[in-house]
Order: structure tokens, then sequence, then C-alpha cells
């Protein structure tokens, strides 16, 4: 029965003064920043998929509007890409009402031919947590010149085209 009863004062159900009744909620043991560290490595679990990212060059591009971010993280995934090497890249968009992060993988698939696995995270404030879609997958990245007066300018000269398994473009970075 101690047992029982320690149980739920851990758990936050119980009181250990039960002469005073308290109408507010039982104490939390979980303080904010724990609580928050459980929910990003949460997160980060259901992103990877069951991925051993410790196997994985990891990179993030935090603002991805500069345009020094951008080149950084275009040069670092097309190394990686040439190089056929496991790669974890985040890059973060930011918008008005908005943020958006792009979580790529590049990685052999289960036949071995590399690919490139998008996962994109839309965070809409004032509502916690996020929506996590798919991109179609993408077997090729080509490094493509442009300027201005294309749409997809991101800044640079050069930017990456992601190609998927029907040959059509399938994302821009």
């Amino acid at each position: 029965m101690r047992y029982l009863i320690l149980l739920l004062i851990l758990a936050g159900g119980a009181s250990i003064n039960t002469a005073q009744q308290s109408k507010s909620a039982p104490p939390s043991l979980l303080t904010p920043s724990t609580k928050d560290y459980l929910y990003r490595s949460w997160k980060k679990l259901s992103i990877a998929q069951g991925r051993d990212l410790t196997i994985y060059d990891q990179e993030v591009s935090q603002c991805c509007w500069r345009l020094d971010s951008t080149v950084k993280a275009r040069a670092f995934l097309w190394q990686h890409w040439r190089e056929k090497r496991r790669t974890y890249l985040i890059v973060t968009f930011i918008g008005l009402d908005s943020v958006d992060k792009a979580h790529i993988f590049v990685e052999p698939d289960e036949h071995g031919e590399w690919h490139v696995i998008w996962r994109r995270e839309s965070i809409i404030p004032p509502r916690r947590g996020s929506i996590v879609d798919d991109m179609p997958d993408i077997r090729s990245i080509e490094l493509r010149s442009v300027d201005e007066r294309d749409y997809r300018y991101k800044g640079g000269h050069c930017i990456l085209f992601f190609i998927g398994k029907d040959g059509k473009e399938v994302e821009t970075l």
C-alpha cells in the first residue's frame, strides 16, 4: 500500500497533505526545460524514422534566407551527394507566419542505390507541434546555373535541383 501511495505521489495524482484538498492541478515532476528536451528528442526520433543518426554527417542551416547559409547548405549537400556519403541536413526556412524545416537525408535505399529523402516539417504558430510531409522519392541532384530572372533563384549563381523517379523536378535549394 505504501508503494502505491508513493507511486501516486510521484505521478502527481495524489497529495501528501490529505487535510487540505487543493482544487489546482497537482504539481508535475517535469520542469518546462525537461518537457522541452523530451519533446525535441521525441520529435528528432520521429523525423529520423528509426535511422541511426550517428552514422550520418550532419549539418544544420539555421536561416536559409541568408545567402551565406544557403550557399553553405547547398555545398554541403552537393559534396555529400557526389561522394555518396550518408548525410542529414536540416534547412530552416522562416516565413512571415510560419517556419518550415527541410529534413534531408542522403542515403542508399534497400537495393544500394543512392537517393534523397526530403521530409518537410511545417510549424505554424500558435499551435504547438508540427505537420510533417514526405516529398516524392528523389533519385538525383543536379547543380545548375541560374540568374535573377529565373523564378527559382534563391541567391548564388547555382542552385540544386532535386529530380524524382519520374525524371521531374521535385524541389530546389
